[in-house]
């Protein structure tokens, strides 16, 4: 298993296939390769909105402190954070400038 470190440049996007659907203040995943669902709330369900298409981290966090009163340096650990579990999930995927072009 391979561990990607997540830093503010880093660009990341949700993984293609996955099936949701918001539930009260919830949102709901299934991973049908993962054979698991995973339960979104809150900031959660922000950062996964904000990676539906792929977005840099610092432009996470940009959007998360204007939405929310949170420390920056604080808001950048726990989303880096966040998207590193989303990432080993299989949820989430890292992009590079590569993939980012070729794919438009």
């Amino acid at each position: 298993m391979s561990h990607h470190s997540i830093a503010l440049e880093t660009r990341v996007a949700r993984v293609p296939g996955l099936i949701g659907a918001q539930l009260d203040n919830e949102t709901i995943l299934l991973g049908v390769e993962q054979s698991a669902y995973f339960g979104l709330e809150a900031t959660a369900q922000a950062i996964w909105q904000e990676i539906e298409q792929p977005r840099r981290v610092s432009e996470i966090v940009t959007s998360l402190t204007a939405r929310y009163e949170v420390d920056a340096a604080r808001c950048a650990a726990q989303t880096c954070a966040f998207l590193e579990q989303l990432v080993a999930a299989g949820l989430a995927q890292i992009v590079t400038e590569i993939e980012t072009v070729s794919s438009r």
